[in-house]
């Protein structure tokens, strides 16, 4: 998540990509959501700010955001 967020891409698209998306991608449109009736696997997500380390396409760079589990 950290490096999406680090990509510039909105907090919004980021959850939306990860979730929803990506189970209509592997035909499982019964995940990713919580909807009446549906399973739930909840994780409870903090937006922090500072300096952090990220490893994105076998390099090291820096980013300003991280997506932490609270």
């Amino acid at each position: 998540m950290s490096k999406f967020l680090n990509l510039d891409m909105p907090l919004v698209e980021v959850v939306a990509t990860l979730n929803d998306k990506s189970a209509r991608e592997i035909h499982h449109e019964e995940f990713g959501h919580l909807s009446v009736g549906a399973d739930a696997d909840i994780a409870l997500l903090g937006l922090e700010k500072g300096n952090f380390g990220l490893w994105i396409a076998s390099a090291e760079t820096y980013g300003s955001q991280s997506c932490c589990a609270k």
